[in-house]
């Protein structure tokens, strides 16, 4: 039987993240990947194949405090054979500016996930930095983005830029190189159909509340009926994404048979009109967001 050490880890997607992004390590970790990767490798080609240059690589791993390219990490725990889940969870700081400690909770990470694929999201990845801003209805959902963001990374209220005039969360770099790694995709990817981690099949109820609570929605109070939107630039790959979806759904007890439909060239929609499944979105899952709370429950008391 697993641990619960082992049902917590999870396989990263390493080619994802920023291959630039600073990272530290804790010491014990730092010089076993060092040690143990020049033994078997050499600075050359270590700096050949993580395209960083030669003085920079040579000086990075014989200074004990310098934060490490996370490309550099990646190549080294390669080098090494260290179990990436490992090194990671030995990061002692992240950051560009300032240099945070991620917490690497999964169940938390989840749910960030599920919000970071909503409609609600902007998500852009560079070389080196990830920006993430994320939409919310209203405090009630605000306070949980807060909540779960402190759960994943060691933060202060500070840290936490909010416009309330726009409704719109500001997070920081470390957030994003994290759901990244956790294998969140970045909006053009959602877009074109996204293949969800398996990872996440252990956690539906987490990722479903926050990328229902996040998505696109809208009432339709003459019918009875609850609309969730979708936006793509791959039509096949977006029905795909939606299949496995409904099985996420299905893990929890909600049978989605409902069919998407065509709304125009990019965009589809899925209407929820039977009464059973709004309940069970409603009850079963719930939603962070007490205005999708209202009009469900006013769909219910019709």
């Amino acid at each position: 039987m697993a641990s619960d050490e082992d049902s917590s880890r999870i396989e990263l997607s390493v080619n994802k993240a920023p291959p630039l992004y600073p990272v530290k390590l804790s010491l014990e970790m730092r010089q076993e990947l060092v040690v143990r990767s020049l033994k078997v490798s050499n600075y050359i080609s270590i700096a050949k194949e993580t395209g960083i240059p030669l003085a920079k690589v040579m000086k990075i791993m014989s200074t004990p405090s310098s934060p490490m390219p996370l490309a550099l990490v990646l190549k080294l725990a390669e080098l090494a054979r260290i179990d990436l889940w490992d090194v990671l969870r030995s990061i002692e700081g992240m950051g560009i500016r300032k240099f945070l400690k991620p917490n690497f909770d999964v169940e938390a990470a989840a749910s960030f996930i599920g919000y970071a694929v909503s409609s609600s999201s902007k998500f852009k990845v560079g070389r080196g930095n990830v920006t993430l801003s994320l939409r919310y209805d209203d405090d009630f959902q605000l306070s949980h983005i807060i909540d779960l963001s402190k759960r994943i990374l060691n933060i202060e209220a500070s840290d936490i830029s909010i416009n309330r005039r726009e409704r719109k969360v500001y997070l920081l770099s470390q957030f994003g190189v994290i759901l990244l790694l956790f294998g969140a995709p970045t909006k053009r990817e959602f877009y074109d159909g996204w293949e969800i981690p398996y990872w996440l099949e252990r956690y539906p109820s987490h990722f479903l509340k926050t990328f229902q609570s996040g998505r696109l929605f809208r009432s339709v109070p003459s019918r009875g009926c609850a609309r969730f939107y979708f936006k793509t630039f791959n039509m096949e790959g977006m029905l795909k994404f939606i299949e496995r979806l409904r099985g996420l759904y299905a893990r929890v007890g909600v049978n989605m048979e409902e069919r998407p439909r065509l709304l125009s060239d990019n965009i589809i929609y899925i209407e929820i009109c039977r009464r059973a499944i709004l309940e069970a979105l409603l009850y079963s899952i719930g939603f962070t967001s007490q205005r999708k709370i209202r009009e469900i429950s006013q769909l219910l008391g019709r």
